[in-house]
């Protein structure tokens, strides 16, 4: 049975900015698919798909839309990061053009970033589930990879911002919008309006992989902390990774 298409959207952001919870709450909805990212570099491991990678990231339409036309449901999304097609100003401007609902997912702290995608890198542990055991190390951080990490985290932001420069877009923040699963409906239920759809329940397993204060996760915080002004970070906190 073909299905009838009525909505399209593309959420564009960076990692570590829970894009992976803001697919799990719209793919709550009967009528949503939304994919993670189709033009990660790890689902194109063997040579010739590496090949078919680089032609798509050249050309992302031609993928995107092919997705959308095998989605089982209704409305179609995906997750695209900036550095995942070549030319992210006209690929944004295309989606736009032809449709796509623009959704930007946000973090503000890029500090907080930047140490969470540090610790992903040494444990090679990306997303924690329920039921899944909590980690238990410290965690030294280097220094000069911390503020280069920050630097190139800005960029891209900056990258991202003007790629969305004259084009309507829906903004989800972290902090305000996702880092508390008592937000998630309500964040649920703005975006389901904008895509103009009926609310539905939402819910998750996706948890903070690491949530203890960073205080317990660094040892080396104190010289962290003192390096980067504090960091934006409080003592005592409870925000994780």
């Amino acid at each position: 049975m073909s299905i009838k298409h009525k909505g399209k959207f593309v959420i564009l952001g960076q990692g570590r900015s829970g894009s992976t919870l803001l697919v799990d709450l719209l793919n709550c909805h009967p009528e949503v698919t939304c994919d993670h990212e189709i033009f990660r570099s790890g689902l194109w491991r063997s040579s010739w798909r590496a090949l078919t990678l680089i032609l798509l990231r050249e050309f992302p339409s031609l993928y995107y839309n092919y997705r959308r036309l095998s989605a089982q449901n209704k409305v179609y999304g995906f997750k695209l990061f900036n550095y995942q097609v070549n030319d992210l100003n006209g690929t944004i401007k295309k989606l736009y053009e032809t449709g796509w609902k623009i959704l930007w997912i946000h973090r503000e702290d890029i500090v907080e970033q930047s140490l969470s995608f540090m610790l992903g890198s040494m444990t090679q542990k990306w997303h924690r589930r329920n039921r899944e055991e909590l980690p238990l190390h410290q965690y030294h951080i280097d220094l000069l990879e911390l503020a280069s990490l920050m630097y190139n985290i800005k960029l891209r932001n900056e990258r991202i911002q003007e790629s969305l420069a004259g084009i309507e877009y829906y903004k989800i923040q972290y902090e305000s919008d996702l880092m508390n699963s008592d937000q998630w409906q309500k964040t649920a239920d703005s975006l389901f309006e904008h895509l103009h759809l009926e609310s539905c329940r939402v819910r998750s397993t996706s948890l903070k992989v690491d949530p203890r204060p960073w205080e317990e996760k660094i040892a080396n915080y104190d010289q962290v902390a003192s390096a980067t002004q504090v960091l934006g970070i409080k003592k005592n906190t409870s925000i994780g990774s």
